[in-house]
């Protein structure tokens, strides 16, 4: 009689550890597969926002140094930051950000007097979904 009760607990037990393993996959399956969807459309949203994107970016050289410039947004979209890049003989030297806050059409000048090397990338970083994102496809590139 106990051997026939020790089968029947060995088989109940099996099967809520097999049930609790298939609730615990699948939950885990649910979630990633939600993180990863809204990932994708996160990044796909930048992509398209991103293609509204155009700046133009004036050097002055004729002080012979990335120190200031003009940027010009010509896309349908605000701009809120500007990331700058400035190169020396292809090594970064510096990293900045700009709260430029540009509006479509609009022109602000940059100094910055400790910006000095040979070339510089722009990069605008405009808001989207609430975070921020850089238009990498629309860097300008300039020699300064």
């Amino acid at each position: 009689m106990k051997k026939g009760i020790s089968d029947v607990v060995s088989w109940v037990l099996l099967l809520g550890f097999t049930i609790g393993l298939g609730v615990a996959v699948f939950t885990w399956t649910k979630s990633y597969t939600i993180t990863q969807t809204e990932s994708t459309v996160k990044y796909v949203e930048g992509k398209i926002e991103c293609q509204e994107i155009m700046i133009n970016v004036w050097m002055n050289k004729s002080i012979g140094s990335c120190k200031e410039f003009t940027v010009t947004n010509r896309g349908k979209l605000k701009i809120d930051s500007l990331l700058v890049r400035v190169f020396s003989n292809n090594d970064i030297v510096g990293s900045y950000i700009y709260n430029l806050s540009l509006s479509p059409l609009q022109t602000k000048y940059v100094l910055n007097s400790s910006l000095s090397g040979t070339k510089m990338e722009a990069t605008p970083v405009i808001m989207v979904s609430n975070q921020l994102t850089g238009c990498r496809e629309k860097t300008i590139k300039e020699d300064c």
